[in-house]
């Protein structure tokens, strides 16, 4: 660029004026000519180039209106001063800003031109740019292994207790989907693969440039370093601005386990009805709880992950007891005690995954809560005497209740999400809430969406310089994205194990991937790219117009997906007449169900008939899993050791303990056929019921003779949505659990058609 000279003897005359002072330092100068000289002078006599830029832009503001010409000439100066200090790149995008805004005046315009056009080419400039915040991979904090129940083994969902570590790395950092992303370049919160992201800028700023073997792009070390013209750079720039931006977006959950009132319960749940639960609703049952009114809260935890990212909320404690065991790794056995742990408390662990703009979500849930006690027994344990007796010991038998739930959830930032319903015991510590009579547990989840400062989400979107851009389609919610258990081993959906790929949820990426070709402008894919770029994601190079067709068939897909189903589970009692009486009014459903119309069923679920129930949503046919079971520990006999030398040896006794469950283990999936009238409900677990039984006295003291009954449930069935499905009617007259009823109700709601 050229530098224009002032007369030595003009400057001096400035200097006498006293011109050279900061604009600071003068109270006001509204003379725009005066204060470009003033300029001029910091910038040729004082070398203040800092000052003079300050000034020059001074110059610009003032006289853009009453003197374009001057404000133009003021700005060039700025990029002279900006050369001189050596920032080619911006001076050089200083004049072309000049070029744009006051082009239409003649002599700025030339000068303009001939700063640009003395630096012949354009001039390239290596800068690096900090992409590390794109390219990291977070990773999953998931839930600890713990011990929530005495006996791990008799529990269906056991590998939720007893979970391997998770792996390092975390895998995939996330993404959300592109439900109606209105033309995003790539999915908010996924970490790109550095050469998905190199290819993303060469396709999405300036393509053409990147043709010139003088240009360059390449990621080292989570640093982009590039090789480009000035105009370039800041298309660059403001393009990792909007991506940064995608990027940092957090999702908190505040997860609130409660015990509320039956009636209440019942009311909340019915409100919900498996889509979010509503405003006022959700706002009386606040108030309720901190008024202590008909409910109490019993844990409240706030979990933030970024997108798809896996967190866990544990507050446990540890509860010991104590038991026995025989050493034998001696001359002879010995017996001593042994302390027990198992872990009380609440474990919440989600899962979020964004769905297009943040406007909505899917979230994976899975929680457990676990009570303990116990009961000290007095029991003759140790080595025989001489009278064939063991000494007195103490010996406990544990007691855990405990309620386990995972679903997925398809809802709105800001709504809340209910579910649950098991009846629970009151817990001993504090008074009764008033009117807490028949105490219900309720899980409710709060999701919102926030963003960190990374980027300008609204920064100017790149015009493609090509008639084909590349864009990333999240096409997850037609997929349907893996639970975790279900591909690996960890999670209480873990015990959903056993489906194959006859069970998926959703379509295939192959299927879509010729769904989109066939179907959308298949004319048009000759010279275009469309091809599989991770979980649910595809990488498709159209142009603007196919892209958005694409968008519009996606959307076209994804209402089927939105349909979710509010499963209420209930255990009915029901003598063996009534039942037959019952069922004679029922029209099958399948192997051992029948479906009962809603006013037949209606007195199946009120009154002291119900021993409990629970609801769960289950979203588009994925599946959904329920626990709520007592375990308790029952003296079942002794056990004799033996080992010693010679002529002596000793006998040890040891007692036997074993464990019985009250409750039930289910995992259920659902779904709407097309009709939208009728439900397929796919049903697996197990009622089970345990008491003492007679108690009969032994040398070594009392044992129990526990009874135990235990019903397996599995169906595969269709009803109409109007109708309550009825399981595992029995014609036996034992009482309990023989007389048991399983009762399931459904309700549907098309989440995505409410905005």
């Amino acid at each position: 660029m050229r530098s224009s000279h002032v007369p030595v003897l003009t400057l001096v005359c400035l200097a006498a004026a006293g011109l050279g002072a900061p604009p600071a330092a003068r109270a006001q100068d509204p003379d725009p000519r005066e204060l470009f000289e003033r300029a001029y002078f910091q910038e040729h006599a004082l070398k203040q180039l800092e000052q003079a830029i300050a000034s020059y832009e001074r110059v610009a503001a003032l006289a853009a209106e009453r003197d374009p010409a001057l404000a133009g000439k003021a700005l060039l100066r700025v990029a002279q001063c900006e050369q001189a200090r050596g920032r080619d790149v911006e001076a050089r995008r200083k004049v072309e800003q000049v070029l744009a805004r006051f082009g239409e005046v003649p002599e700025v315009a030339r000068e303009a031109r001939a700063l640009l056009g003395a630096t012949g080419a354009p001039r390239r400039t290596l800068r690096v740019h900090d992409v590390s915040f794109l390219l990291t991979a977070i990773e999953d904090a998931p839930a600890p292994a713990v011990r929530l129940v005495p006996d791990t083994g008799r529990l269906r969902a056991r590998r939720l207790f007893e979970r391997p570590a998770a792996p390092s790395g975390g895998g995939s950092a996330g993404g959300s989907f592109s439900f109606d992303d209105g033309g995003e370049d790539a999915p908010a919160g996924r970490g790109f693969d550095p050469d998905q992201l190199v290819e993303l800028i060469q396709r999405n700023v300036d393509e053409d440039s990147w043709a010139n073997d003088r240009n360059s792009l390449e990621i080292q070390g989570g640093q982009l370093v590039v090789v480009q013209t000035a105009a370039v750079h800041a298309e660059l720039e403001r393009y990792l601005e909007r991506l940064r931006a995608q990027r940092g977006r957090l999702v908190t959950c505040d997860v609130t386990l409660a015990l509320v009132d039956g009636a209440l319960a019942r009311a909340v749940l019915d409100d919900a009805a498996g889509g979010p639960l509503p405003e006022a609703r959700a706002q009386e049952l606040e108030e309720r709880l901190l008024a202590g009114r008909g409910a109490r809260l019993v844990e409240r935890r706030r979990l933030t992950a970024w997108d798809r990212q896996r967190v866990h909320a544990a507050l446990l404690g540890e509860h010991p007891y104590l038991t026995w065991e025989v050493d034998q790794t001696g001359v002879a056995p010995v017996a001593g005690p042994r302390l027990e742990r198992g872990a009380a408390g609440v474990l919440v662990e989600v899962r979020p995954a964004l769905v297009g703009a943040g406007d909505l979500l899917l979230l994976d849930l899975e929680l457990a809560a676990a009570r303990w006690a116990h009961d000290a027994v007095e029991a003759r344990i140790g080595a025989l005497g001489p009278d064939r007796r063991a000494g007195a010991a103490s010996l406990h038998l544990p007691r855990a209740d405990v309620f386990a739930l995972s679903t997925r959830l398809l809802l709105r930032p800001g709504a809340t999400a209910v579910a649950g319903g098991a009846r629970v015991d009151l817990p001993p510590e504090g008074p009764a809430p008033e009117g807490l009579t028949d105490a219900r547990l309720l899980v409710l989840v709060r999701p919102t969406v926030s963003a960190l400062a990374t980027g300008q989400a609204d920064a100017e979107r790149p015009a493609p310089s090509a008639p084909r851009v590349l864009r990333m389609h999240d096409v997850s919610l037609v997929t349907g994205l893996p639970r975790a258990g279900v591909d690996g081993e960890e999670g209480l959906t873990c015990f959903c194990a056993g489906h194959d790929d006859e069970e998926r949820v959703g379509l295939d990426m192959d299927t879509i991937v010729e769904l989109l070709t066939r179907n959308v402008a298949p004319e048009s894919w000759d010279g275009a790219a469309l091809e599989v770029a991770g979980e649910g994601l595809l990488a498709v190079v159209q142009t603007p117009e196919v892209h958005a067709q694409i968008d519009a068939f996606l959307a076209t897909l994804r209402r089927e997906r939105g349909r979710a189903l509010q499963l209420e589970v209930a255990l009915v009692d029901l003598p063996p007449g009534e039942q037959a009486a019952l069922l004679a009014r029922a029209q099958a459903a399948g192997a051992g169900a029948h479906a009962l119309p809603a006013a037949l069923a209606a007195p199946l679920l009120a009154g002291d008939r119900v021993r409990g129930w629970q609801t769960t949503t289950a979203w588009a046919g994925e599946g959904a899993a329920l626990l709520a079971a007592t375990q308790r520990a029952a003296l079942t006999g002794f056990s004799l050791a033996n080992g010693g030398t010679g002529a002596v040896v000793e006998t040890v006794v040891l007692p036997i303990v074993e464990h019985g469950e009250d409750g039930h283990d289910l995992v259920v999936r659902a779904g709407l056929l097309p009709d939208g009238k009728h439900v397929r409900l796919r049903l697996a677990g197990w009622l089970r019921a345990a008491g003492l039984g007679e108690v009969v006295g032994t040398p070594h003291g009392p044992i129990a003779l526990p009874r135990r009954v235990e019903r397996r449930l599995a169906a595969d069935v269709v009803f109409p949505l109007d109708h309550v499905l009825v399981l595992g009617a029995s014609s036996g007259a034992a009482p309990g659990l023989d007389r048991g009823l399983l009762v399931v109700r459904a309700r549907a709601r098309d989440l995505l058609a409410e905005r």
